[in-house]
């Protein structure tokens, strides 16, 4: 699941635009959540602890989706001065 993050690593984030960096990032997490997502819901029998690993990780991406969404908001703020729309 998280080889991107890693092949992302090895190449270097810095070497992309900001903007194009969060557009694979919010690619990312949705992927992966919504594989987590069906994963979760599929029937298939999971154990204790693998259920919770997949919650724990549901919740790490949502954390991380929140916190894009409180930075873009306060980035729009402050160039613009006003809440954006």
């Amino acid at each position: 699941m998280f080889s991107a993050v890693h092949a992302r690593g090895e190449q270097g984030w810095k070497s992309i635009a900001p903007q194009e960096r969060q557009r694979e990032i919010m690619k990312f997490i949705t992927e992966n959540g919504e594989c987590l997502a069906r994963v979760a819901t599929s029937g298939l029998h999971l154990t204790d602890d693998l259920k919770a690993r997949i919650l724990s990780t549901f919740l790490t991406l949502m954390n991380l989706r929140e916190n894009l969404d409180r930075s873009n908001m306060r980035s729009s703020f402050g160039r613009s001065g006003h809440l954006p729309r």
